[in-house]
């Protein structure tokens, strides 16, 4: 059986507070350190040791990321990260993960075609084209994509060569170039939209990897005006998670209709473009 926390309001991370009255012993938590900022995983590793509780630190969108001087996936006793569109180690496709428990894996297969078709796919079709309405440049790519991977099953695929071309390269660029930039786009939309009808998500500890700018409106209204902020700067912004249990999360269900995500872009003209656009609300 699966069970929910509830999160934060100050960086949407799990609740440490929350887990400690929903998780029972024995319990196997996954604990994601969302939109790049580190969650309180030092406390979580600690309680988890003293409670048989055996953790598992979701990197998939920290890669980078750190906490007093440790690695984000590095707590507890597994850890995964991710390689795809939407997080700090863009690509195509691919994971990689730890654990401390020892096992194999007999099955494998291989869909050679199926794994060049995500990577062109997304470094021609999808990689930095964040136009408003316009996420994909050839939605028929996109579609074709779809289908075969609900014909192909690609769960035990081994890495392709070409999957780990792309992924070293961005890997290595995420920690030799981009986490410092991001850092430098969060804090400038923090302190030139301080005193509007929203507020922007910061990060509360350690060293963050953001690769979003995150925000919560106050309102419906003030996130349709933010919408119509991004359609004039002609720039994707996307709305957050849904909710997947109807549970009682009060933080949850309070802000999850109310939060807007932004890409950050390498091109920095079109940031302080979209910022101009927010500042007019």
């Amino acid at each position: 059986m699966c069970r929910y926390v509830d999160i934060s309001r100050e960086d949407l991370n799990i609740s440490f507070e929350d887990i400690k009255q929903r998780v029972k012993r024995e319990d196997i938590l996954i604990a994601p350190s969302l939109y790049g900022n580190p969650a309180d995983i030092c406390n979580i590793e600690s309680w988890c040791r003293e409670n048989d509780v055996y953790l598992i630190d979701d990197a998939a969108q920290a890669f980078g990321s750190s906490l007093n001087g440790k690695n984000i996936g590095s707590f507890g006793d597994a850890g995964l990260f991710s390689f795809s569109a939407g997080k700090p180690t863009i690509g195509g496709m691919g994971s990689f993960f730890w654990s401390e428990n020892e096992f194999q894996i007999t099955h494998r297969t291989r869909h050679h075609f199926y794994h060049r078709l995500v990577n062109f796919n997304f470094w021609k079709n999808r990689y930095g084209d964040y136009r408003a309405n316009r996420l994909y440049r050839n939605r028929g790519l996109w579609y074709f994509q779809i289908v075969l991977g609900k014909i192909f099953d690609v769960d035990w695929d081994n890495y392709e060569k070409i999957d780990f071309s792309y992924n070293m390269r961005s890997a290595y660029a995420n920690l030799h170039r981009w986490q410092q930039y991001r850092n430098e786009i969060t804090q400038m939309f923090s302190e030139r939209l301080h005193e509007k009808p929203f507020h922007i998500i910061r990060n509360v500890r350690g060293i963050s990897n953001p690769v979003k700018v995150v925000m919560i409106c106050d309102d419906e209204r003030t996130k349709a005006l933010v919408k119509e902020a991004g359609n004039r700067a002609n720039y994707h912004f996307a709305d957050g998670y849904k909710l997947l249990d109807s549970g009682s999360y009060p933080i949850a269900e309070n802000v999850f209709e109310k939060i807007i995500e932004i890409p950050i872009h390498p091109d920095k003209k079109l940031m302080n473009r979209v910022v101009k656009e927010l500042e007019k609300i």
